[in-house]
This record gives structure tokens, C-alpha cells and sequence, in this order.
């Protein structure tokens, strides 16, 4: 973002990190997650240095450059993101056939940066919205590199890099992604991403504000903070909402059209998204139950914990996260999914901090982590589910015995 597009009061470049702690302490044999608080670091010049939408040439004519919206493309908060990314673009008179949007998820997501790192020109402008980052990607890799290196690869070609995200990151993630991005605004106290990016870049736009409160209550109300006796209700809007996501990851609907409807009406429902969402439901109800016969729940140092080895996945991970919580009645749910990924759920808040344990972050009680290499493909290519593994990390973090 150049100076000249910074909304509100916000400098460009400036950064925003906001970090809190409230987890009470249910048992104190369980080592509870800390999120330290870190000071707002002062504003750094931006990297886009070419102005605007595109660049001048010599005789004074702007040269139309191209936008890259990298988006999380399996929730609804990434999509809303994706969908205010593209109203915020539009209302600085961005060409719509230059905004290029790449859905993405966390085990793509190095592969999806990288892309972008190899077709970015001098005064394209990046965007990556509700994804943080994992340990593994930090490091070099045979064909992906690192998300620095990525990063820097995109910043030495004089392109703006704008990152949203209101999940949990170490603090020497941030140290290293910090230099390379002209606005980096991480809140983890942020009810949502979407949430992030009304506020700082389309603060007086109706529209952007009913999608922030769709991915508040789809994020927050669902996930975050309500109890999970209260959370299945398919009449509400925000449930609906989730179908959509879940009609995405089936394949039924691509992202993109999903993103562009939300771009066109915001957050108004059609008859086209209710046979969406009842199709995706069918789907749901009847994976549910098998995937549920595949879980083994134990006692281990007070906790209940459950792990599923969802083989197949009958729907994302957070919702079938809810049905063992609801069928269970666990304080912790570890699910173990066919693409190599671990998708962690937690009533008492412990679900980050586990996932730190397998190189992985998230929120307090929703988060996710990718196998190592070894286990991954194991799992990949002659279905080996890690179970006892995951069970002796498990061990390993909360202590005491395990019973079943």
C-alpha cells in the first residue's frame, strides 16, 4: 500500500501487533498456553515505491500492474477477507481483470507464495489475508524455498506486500517476515480477519461491514469463544455460511465463485447458496457418523482427550471437531486427516498450544498442524495414521497417566 492509499489514520508501512492472554486455569497439571504482548513497532518506510495501481512511465502514463490475493480457501473468514481485498482495490480503480485471486490452504500455501514470487513485477501489490505461518515453512525447501526468501524475492522486484491475520505468530516469525512486507497488521485479538481489513482499509463501507460480522460470528461464535453445547444450529445465518465453506472443500462450488458473489451482494443470501448449503449438509450428516466410529478417546493427566483418524474426511476439520466434542465430551480433540494435515480443537483453550508442538499454530481452541515429511507421506501414500504417535506427544505435554 503507498502512502497516498493508507486509509484512516494508519501511516503506511505502519505494523500492528496485538496479543492478549485470558485462559483460566481449569487443571493445574496442564501447562497453559502464553502469548506474550509485544509493542507496537514504529512505522517503516513503504516498499512500494511505484505508486498507486500500476507505474508512470516516461510520458507520464500509468501502466496497469496487477494485485495478488492470496486467501485461506477453506473457511468463510478467508473468503470474506479475499472478497474485501477485492471492494478495497476496486475503489482505488484497479482493473478487476488485474486482480488475481489464489485460494490457498496451509499445505499449499508455500507453493501458492512462491507462484507469486516467480510472475510479481515492479509496482504489483500483494496481499495475503487470514493464513499465519508454520515452522516448517521458515526454512528452505528443495522447490519452494522459505516464506523469507519468497518474500525478499518479491520485495527486490519493488512490489507491495499487504499481510492480514488474526491467528497466533511466534515472535520470531515476525521478526523475520517483518522486513519484507510494507504492511503487516497481526491482532490476535481480532474477532476475525475480515474484521482486520474493514477496519483499516474500507472503514466506511456498508458492505464490508455485514461480511466482518458474518466472519465474526463464523470465527469467533463458533470457534472461539461459545460453548460447543450451543454451536450446531443449522437456522442460523452463520451456520449457513459454514455450509458453504463446506460445499467449497467438496468441490461443489469453486472458491473464487464464492468470493465473487461476495463481492457483488455482500453478505445477502440466494436461493443459488441455500441449495449450496442443504446439498452440503446431506453430505455431512452421512460422513459424520463413520468418521466418529474411528475415534479413541482416553484420560491422560486429568484431560479427556479424543483422536480421529479421519479416513475419509466426511467434512472440514472444525466442524467434525464439533460432533466429537458434542458425541465425546472431551476437553481436547486431536483429528489426524487424510492429507497429512492435524486439525486441533480445545473448550479449555489448549488447542495452540499443542499445535506448537507439532510445529503448528492457531487460535486457543482451534488450531492446525502439518505431519512431519516422513509421517506425512506414510499417511499419503499407504494410509498409516500416526495415532500412537500423536497419543505419545500428547503424553509427553500434558504428563500423568493414561487411562482409557
Amino acid at each position: 500500500m503507498c502512502a497516498k492509499h493508507a486509509p484512516n489514520s494508519r501511516k503506511a508501512g505502519e505494523i500492528i501487533f496485538r496479543y492478549h492472554r485470558d485462559h483460566r486455569d481449569h487443571d493445574k497439571r496442564v501447562l497453559l498456553p502464553t502469548y506474550p504482548t509485544y509493542p507496537t513497532y514504529p512505522p517503516i518506510p513503504s516498499y512500494h515505491t511505484h505508486g498507486g495501481h500500476g507505474t508512470t512511465s516516461k510520458n507520464g502514463e500509468l501502466t496497469v500492474k496487477n494485485a495478488y490475493v492470496l486467501y485461506h480457501n477453506s473457511d468463510i473468514d478467508g473468503f470474506a477477507s479475499a472478497a474485501l481485498v477485492k471492494r478495497y482495490l476496486l475503489r482505488r480503480e484497479f482493473n478487476s481483470a488485474t486482480i488475481r485471486f489464489i485460494g490457498i490452504n496451509y499445505s499449499d500455501f508455500l507453493h501458492g507464495l512462491a507462484d507469486v514470487a516467480r510472475k510479481a513485477r515492479g509496482g504489483d501489490e500483494v496481499y495475503i489475508v487470514d493464513m499465519n505461518v508454520n515452522e516448517g515453512w521458515m526454512f528452505p525447501s528443495l522447490f519452494k524455498g522459505s516464506v523469507p526468501a519468497c518474500l525478499s524475492r518479491i520485495k527486490e522486484r519493488k512490489c507491495c506486500v499487504s499481510w492480514f491475520d488474526h491467528h497466533f505468530w511466534r515472535k520470531h516469525f515476525i521478526d523475520k517476515v517483518q522486513p519484507f512486507t510494507s504492511n503487516l497488521h497481526i491482532d490476535f485479538k481480532a474477532s476475525s480477519t475480515c474484521r482486520l481489513i474493514k477496519e483499516a482499509l474500507l472503514a466506511d463501507d456498508n458492505v464490508a461491514e455485514k461480511l466482518s460480522l458474518i466472519a465474526d460470528q463464523v470465527d469467533r461464535d463458533m470457534w472461539l469463544e461459545a460453548e460447543v453445547e450451543k454451536k450446531i444450529d443449522w437456522d442460523q445465518p452463520c451456520w449457513r455460511w459454514y455450509l458453504i465453506s463446506e460445499a467449497v472443500g467438496k468441490e461443489q462450488v469453486p472458491a473464487q465463485w464464492v468470493v465473487e458473489k461476495m463481492v457483488e451482494s455482500g453478505a445477502e443470501w440466494s436461493q443459488a447458496l441455500e441449495d449450496l448449503a442443504l446439498t452440503a449438509k446431506r453430505e455431512v450428516d452421512h460422513g459424520v457418523e463413520g468418521a466418529l466410529q474411528k475415534t479413541v478417546v482416553r484420560n491422560i493427566g486429568g484431560l479427556r482427550v479424543a483422536v480421529t483418524a479421519a479416513n475419509p474426511q466426511p467434512c472440514k476439520a472444525s466442524l467434525l471437531g464439533m460432533y466429537v466434542y458434542l458425541a465425546n465430551n472431551v476437553d481436547l480433540s486431536i483429528m489426524i486427516l487424510p492429507n497429512g494435515s492435524v486439525s486441533i480443537r480445545s473448550i479449555k483453550g489448549l488447542a495452540c498450544d499443542v499445535a506448537l508442538r507439532f510445529h503448528g499454530g492457531g487460535h486457543p481452541k482451534a488450531a492446525g498442524a502439518v505431519l512431519p515429511l516422513k509421517r506425512r507421506l506414510l499417511l499419503m501414500l499407504l494410509r498409516v495414521y500416526p495415532t500412537e504417535w500423536i497419543w505419545r506427544i500428547i503424553q509427553s505435554y500434558v504428563g500423568g497417566s493414561t487411562t482409557p
